[in-house]
């Protein structure tokens, strides 16, 4: 899982297993890892526990994530 993709805003970003997500409906998960080959999606477990897989360019960093970055 660990790819360089294009997100939304045409910035690269590179996402890997364990990354805290946020989908643009404001969703919050884990990416996890997944033996389907899918190089345009993330298998994503949400925090409801739900599992799906979704776009890689819709998917940003976790706001929660970017704020603990910033305080290290």
């Amino acid at each position: 899982m660990d790819r360089e993709i294009e997100t939304g805003g045409g910035m690269s970003e590179e996402f890997k297993t364990g990354d805290r997500i946020q989908t643009p409906t404001g969703r919050t998960g884990v990416i996890i890892e997944s033996d389907a080959d899918f190089p345009n999606h993330c298998l994503i477990q949400f925090d409801s526990g739900q599992k799906q897989y979704v776009l890689r360019r819709i998917l940003q960093r976790s706001v929660e994530t970017k704020t603990k970055l910033r305080k290290k």
